[in-house]
């Protein structure tokens, strides 16, 4: 234990500072990096008379000799990822050949959605070329403040593929489970998660027999793998617990050695202290040090996370006991609101024995109940179950409502501003008019909630799904949307302006009248979205998604729409001047009427 304790801290943080550029990974194309790679610049690569125009450099391990681009094919204009083995590179070595041909025959033989699949390979001056698909998404490893709900929905998609890699035969052990190996695309309905770089991947049975090197990244590499001894199925078990705990605790993966404590081991309570028992049991059985104690395989491990069941965090547990030992006269937590406070306000919760006040003290349940025009200011309510209660008119500001049942309640007119609402479940919920500036809905289920005049400005909403929800005339100014779900919603004539809707979803969104200027609206889908006579100007509409749109009578002056899927779109008298339209489809798009970039009005 302590050999493996310092071996691992010996070469972390020499090793740390390069696991961004060792197996390097596709990323999102950000809009600080979105440049193409100079003709004549230091590395002078031209894939062209291959078919294949290089976008940009993902990233590079020198000491490998391997090179990782985002392209274009010539013929289709897709973009492809095609990582170079430049073999004449004096810092190459035989092994890293070995990898990209191992990489080359595996990703032959899978056909999983979830995993890039092989497109070509070919051989160049320098060295050889593989070619897979490109998956739109960014790596964990840049972003990594994900709800728990939506890390364990992670979880089960990157189990869902180690169960399709062990099925193969012989099984695969990918070997180099981390964040910058994972994709997250939260543009879809659902989160799709996609397992990149199987450069240190093997195939053998029964068990993946020890190797004359060590492949792998520190910190996440599981104690066999790094005494050099047989992998198991329960190898990847480890690393992915790994990931998983970096997740949870929202650690950077180059900070990953801060998490290993001085046994060499993680001690997951202490690390995530806020997950539940089972959750954290079933965390510490992925990351055992010795591969008996793990999970035997990722079958078994996907079960068991499949079967823990969705139980109240011990903390709020303790704290509604707590309330009901002290037969508190207020159910409201940390707030402030005095048993007076509460009957002259005329809040029917004290009901005598039996009542929804008892009731709410033993189970934190309150359903259908009214607390109209309460003033809960600063309450802590986490986890509460209100669905259909009567909250109109009542004061939430900054109340702490994270994880809370609040599914058809009545919050017309509720002042909202800077509360805690993520995982929140507040579908069909009536919002019309409120105050929810500032407010934290990330990962909040609004489906069909009634939004409509809401004040939503600078809200973090990323994540929520708003799907059907009514946001006519609402004010999201500012508002981080990232990833959020806008599936068929109503924000005609809605200000959202300068907000962030990167990655999020707008198909079928009613978005007539609305203030887009400025807004970040980089691989968003609108497609079919009704954009007629937006304001546009200025927004960043990079690789989105625009195909049968109508953005008749739209203001896209100074509108970046790189790559935008522009098929079939209603562009008619649309502004685009000064607008950057390269290398953008406007095949059987309507431009009648409309003023082009150069100024000139099409006829």
């Amino acid at each position: 234990m302590q050999n493996f304790k310092d071996s691992l801290r010996s070469g972390l943080n020499s090793a740390i500072d390069a696991i961004q550029n060792i197996n390097p990974q596709q990323s999102s194309i950000q809009k600080s990096d979105r440049q193409e790679i100079r003709s004549g610049g230091s590395d002078r690569i031209d894939f062209e008379p291959y078919g294949y125009r290089i976008e940009k450099e993902l990233g590079s391990n020198p000491v490998g000799g391997c090179l990782t681009y985002l392209a274009t094919r010539a013929d289709t204009n897709e973009l492809v990822v095609i990582k170079q083995f430049k073999f004449a590179n004096s810092g190459a070595s035989w092994a890293g050949y070995e990898a990209y041909e191992a990489e080359m025959k595996l990703l032959q033989q899978l056909d999983l959605e979830n995993i890039p699949r092989y497109l070509n390979s070919f051989e160049t001056a320098e060295g050889f070329c593989l070619v897979t698909e490109y998956k739109p998404g960014i790596s964990l490893a840049e972003k990594n403040d994900y709800t728990a709900k939506q890390v364990e929905q992670i979880a089960i998609a990157l189990l869902e593929i180690l169960v399709y890699l062990q099925q193969q035969n012989p099984p695969v052990i990918h070997g180099d489970i981390k964040p910058e190996n994972i994709l997250v695309n939260c543009e879809a309905e659902r989160i799709e998660v996609y397992l990149v770089d199987f450069s240190w991947s093997r195939a053998e049975s029964p068990e993946i027999a020890a190797s004359s090197t060590v492949k792998g990244t520190l910190g996440f590499m599981p104690p066999e793998q790094i005494y050099n001894r047989q992998l198991t199925l329960a190898s990847d078990l480890y690393s992915l617990g790994v990931t998983l705990i970096c997740l949870f605790s929202q650690t950077k993966s180059t900070q990953i050695g801060q998490l290993i404590g001085d046994s060499a081991g993680f001690k997951v309570r202490q690390i995530a202290p806020k997950l539940d028992n089972p959750l954290i049991k079933w965390l510490q059985k992925m990351v055992a040090f010795k591969q008996k104690e793990r999970y035997q395989d990722a079958a078994a491990a996907l079960n068991a996370l499949k079967s823990i069941r969705s139980t109240k965090n011990n903390k709020i547990q303790h704290y509604w006991q707590g309330l009901k030992d002290r037969k508190a006269a207020v159910w409201l937590g940390l707030g402030t609101v005095s048993a007076a406070a509460v009957i002259g306000s005329s809040i029917s919760i004290y009901q005598g024995a039996g009542g929804a006040y008892n009731r709410l003290l033993s189970t934190g349940e309150c359903d259908r109940c009214s607390l109209i025009s309460a003033d809960l200011e600063g309450s802590n309510l986490v986890g509460v179950s209100l669905e259909g209660a009567k909250l109109a008119e009542a004061n939430l500001k900054g109340t702490n409502l994270v994880g809370a049942k609040l599914a058809g309640a009545n919050l017309a007119g509720t002042n909202l501003v800077g509360a805690n609402l993520q995982n929140a479940e507040l579908a069909e919920a009536n919002f019309f008019s409120h105050q929810l500036g500032e407010a934290q809905l990330g990962g909040a289920n609004l489906e069909n909630a009634d939004l409509s005049r809401a004040n939503l400005q600078s809200a973090n909403l990323a994540g929520a799904n708003l799907s059907g929800a009514d946001l006519k005339k609402a004010n999201l100014r500012t508002a981080d949307l990232w990833g959020a779900n806008f599936w068929g919603a109503n924000l005609k004539e809605a200000n959202l302006a300068s907000s962030a809707l990167n990655f999020a979803n707008l198909k079928g969104a009613d978005l007539q009248f609305a203030n887009l200027a400025g807004a970040n609206l980089e691989r968003t889908s609108l497609n079919y979205a009704q954009l007629a006579h937006a304001d546009l100007r200025g927004a960043d509409l990079t690789r989105t998604s625009l195909r049968g749109a109508d953005l008749s009578h739209a203001d896209l002056r100074g509108a970046d729409l790189t790559r935008v899927d522009l098929r079939g779109t209603d562009l008619s008298y649309a502004n685009l001047k000064g607008a950057n339209l390269r290398g953008t489809n406007l095949r059987r798009a309507n431009t009648r009427g409309a003023i082009m970039p150069d100024g000139r009005r099409n006829r």
